[in-house]
């Protein structure tokens, strides 16, 4: 094919990108005096810089070198296994320079075989990572470009795509101390069904139904599920897979599809919302309706976005959740926007997504539970995250449902990851002695296990952290003691502090001071420690890394204020469903103590200093505190708990 042929092409498919309202780069255009020469490698440099998306046509020929630094020293980053004794032409600059930009590049490639060997040789380097799309004739390349450009990301929506894959890949700025690896290395997906509303407030082995996936969601007719489950099972990662599965698919693949071939998730851009920080997304904060109208574009042609928005149960007001997605559901009509919502099993939600005057969205008839991990998904996330697929001799599931959970508690993957975190810092998980542990009554044997967990893995994790400090740095060597008895103080303080205002802490040391606790200078410095531990930190604004993290924090707040008699501290709002089950567990350890404290041997240094803990307690003040809690009505408390916890230690 003719030069001149080539440049009609390429002027034709310049006439298709202004008709679809974008402006053309066209490196034949330079210099304009000398029409014809090849552009000065500065220009060619400028003008992809200046770049939204790059485009290149190869027919047969492969071209001038390019005159600068050829190859690259980084070449093999963008263009894998290249020969270094081979220079690249003036259109593979182009793309070598496209790719190292991170835009957008769609590739058309004819399907003539006369293609000269440096072409082919290129071509077969850069097929590892990019998918060509092939044209026989000028007007299949036009048709086959108007379809791709559509959906042509610009540069600020491939900004936000990588944001809400980040929180797979860890590229987002959200690590705490005992995050060591991104979730990708080892994240396991659960099994999901689609299950009858009805079965709402069932236990996970008590619920059946058909499997359930978010490609088969993105290829129905359906715009919209709820998807729940218990408290560390997995709703958060889920929504991270998901959103970084179709932020990666929208990036490498949407555009680049072939004749039938289409997505596997339908070309949807995902737009993650976390509850727990209001209507705002990870995008420089923004609020979702900008980033759906100035971000996603949702107005174009070809865009469509699916909104997840994540922990319905951290949010302060259900209704006005439920009034936004009925509104998004009014406002973009068809296929524009499907929307996921995520939310723990509360009891209370039964009612409000089954009756009509409740839901502003309508009765539901059927939701989505993430199950808990089988046995091969338990053995699987262990492999993946210790690299070796038994500890003890035993494999994982076989190893914790000897030691006494239950194969549901075993199943949860955030419990799962810091059974595996605490085995792989060296530790034990747990030396026990079973006879003991199971002369206690079932019930409790559970609770106390998993508060035994929650102890050692939030314990170890900080005493560890301050060791290492006082290893780097001798200020912290005759300290560290110090600052970790007082984090453990402070993490209780805030866990309280977070119960008060819906998750969400900012201004925490004047929140400190309001509730009567001093700040000295040691809690400034500490403070600065405390935020790398169990927090997520946003601008001025900490969020405890995990709900359950806050959930057993304000469990030892509330025993430590019981056991003290400080009943004017306890009225920090409304406790959840887990806090109070830590609570229960931790008072199950005091009622159980004659048998707890000949559970654990001797080299156990953490059960021994459990057990001095509890040894200086007073169960019977305890129980009597708690009958003059229930007593005072001016006090916000889960009575009913209470109570039960009250009647089983009598």
């Amino acid at each position: 094919m003719s030069d001149d042929v080539m440049k009609g092409i390429r002027r034709e498919l310049a006439h298709v990108i202004r008709e679809l309202g974008h402006e053309p780069i066209l490196v034949e255009n330079y210099p304009p005096d000398r029409p014809g020469l090849e552009p000065p490698p500065e220009v060619v440099e400028e003008m992809v810089n200046k770049a939204d998306a790059y485009i290149g046509i190869f027919h047969e020929r492969w071209g001038t070198p390019y005159p600068k630094n050829n190859p690259p020293a980084d070449i093999d980053n963008y263009i894998k296994g290249w020969d270094r004794s081979r220079q690249l032409s003036y259109t593979a600059y182009e793309y070598y320079l496209a790719r190292k930009r991170g835009i957008p590049t769609i590739i058309f490639v004819s399907e003539n075989e006369n293609k000269q060997e440096d072409l082919r040789y290129f071509l077969d380097k850069i097929k590892q990572d990019i998918l060509f799309h092939p044209y026989k004739t000028e007007k299949d390349l036009t048709d086959k470009a108007k379809e791709l450009i559509k959906i042509l990301p610009s540069k600020r929506l491939v900004e936000f795509l990588e944001k809400q894959s980040g929180y797979f890949t860890g590229q987002n700025d959200q690590a705490s101390s005992f995050q060591d690896k991104p979730l990708k290395d080892y994240y396991v997906l659960n099994d999901l069904i689609k299950a009858d509303i009805d079965t709402w407030t069932k236990d996970d082995d008590e619920v059946s139904g058909d499997k359930w996936s978010i490609e088969d969601f993105l290829n129905s007719e359906d715009r919209f599920v709820i998807i729940a489950a218990d408290f560390g099972t997995g709703k958060s990662s889920f929504c991270y897979y998901i959103a970084h599965e179709l932020a990666t698919e929208y990036l490498n693949y949407s555009l680049k599809y072939q004749g039938d071939q289409r997505p596997k998730y339908q070309g949807y851009i995902p737009v993650l919302v976390e509850l727990k920080k209001g209507f705002n997304t990870a995008y420089y904060n923004e609020s979702l309706d900008y980033v759906l109208e100035n971000v996603v574009e949702l107005e174009k042609p070809g865009r469509k976005a699916l909104v997840i928005f994540d922990g319905l149960d951290e949010y302060k007001n259900v209704r006005e959740v439920l009034e936004k997605i009925r509104e998004l559901l009014h406002k973009y009509r068809d296929d524009k926007i499907k929307i996921i919502l995520t939310t723990r099993l509360v009891k209370e939600y039964y009612d409000i997504f089954t009756k009509p005057e409740d839901n502003p969205i309508g009765p539901q008839e059927h939701y989505v539970r993430i199950k808990p991990f089988d046995k091969n998904q338990v053995n699987e996330f262990f492999k993946k995250y210790l690299g070796e697929e038994k500890i003890e001799g035993k494999y994982p599931y076989e190893y914790f449902t000897d030691l006494g959970l239950t194969k549901e508690e075993v199943g949860r993957p955030l419990l799962a990851f810091m059974l595996a975190k605490i085995y792989k810092s060296g530790n034990k998980i747990f030396d026990i002695n079973k006879s003991k542990l199971n002369e206690i009554e079932e019930g409790a044997r559970h609770r106390i296990l998993r508060t035994l967990i929650y102890h050692k893995f939030t314990y170890s994790i900080l005493r560890g952290k301050f060791l290492e400090l006082a290893k780097r740095d001798k200020y912290y060597e005759r300290r560290w003691f110090k600052f970790y008895k007082r984090e453990k103080e402070l993490l209780r303080i805030l866990a309280a502090i977070s119960n008060i205002y819906n998750g969400e802490i900012s201004d925490f040391e004047k929140k400190l001071r309001t509730i009567g606790v001093p700040v000295d200078d040691l809690d400034k410095e500490a403070l600065d420690i405390v935020i790398t531990s169990y927090f997520r930190q946003d601008g001025e604004t900490i969020r405890f890394i995990h709900k359950s993290f806050q959930e057993y924090f304000l469990a030892e707040y509330y025993l430590e204020m019981i056991s003290t008699d400080r009943t004017d501290m306890l009225n920090v709002g409304l406790p959840s469903k887990g806090a109070m089950y830590f609570l229960y567990g931790m008072i199950d350890l005091l009622n159980y103590y004659d048998k707890v404290k000949d559970l654990f041997r001797e080299e156990d240094e953490h059960g021994k200093d459990l057990i001095n803990t509890l040894a200086e307690i007073d169960k019977r003040r305890i129980i009597d505190t708690l009958n003059k809690v229930l007593e005072d009505k001016s006090i916000v408390f889960h009575k009913v708990m209470l109570d039960d916890i009250i009647n089983s230690n009598r």
